[in-house]
């Protein structure tokens, strides 16, 4: 027989905001370890990805994360993140693959 485990909101929120770094213990330093967490970073304007990745850091700067989603590479010569447009004129900045 299979066990259901029941999860209440709050539990579903506290995981949430572990998992996307949300909580001041759980920031990250770098706009790439914040999409490493979230698998990438969705926006539906420009801004929405600075704001995401802002949200999520430690001590972010505007320059800190422009740095990384548009060209500073990880010295394989690979950028750290991608653009991807998508439908609707939205974006994903993710890890390349």
């Amino acid at each position: 027989m299979t066990l259901l485990l029941r999860t209440t909101a709050d539990q579903r929120r506290a995981r949430l905001v572990h998992r996307q770094p949300l909580a001041p213990a759980e920031r990250v330093d770098t706009a790439h370890e914040v999409a490493r967490a979230l698998i990438g970073l969705h926006a539906t304007d420009p801004a929405t990805v600075f704001l995401s990745a802002a949200a999520r850091m430690h001590a972010p700067t505007a320059d800190a994360i422009d740095r990384t989603p548009y060209g500073t590479t990880s010295g394989t010569g690979t950028p750290l993140l991608e653009r991807i447009r998508c439908m609707r004129r939205t974006m994903l900045s993710s890890r390349p693959t």
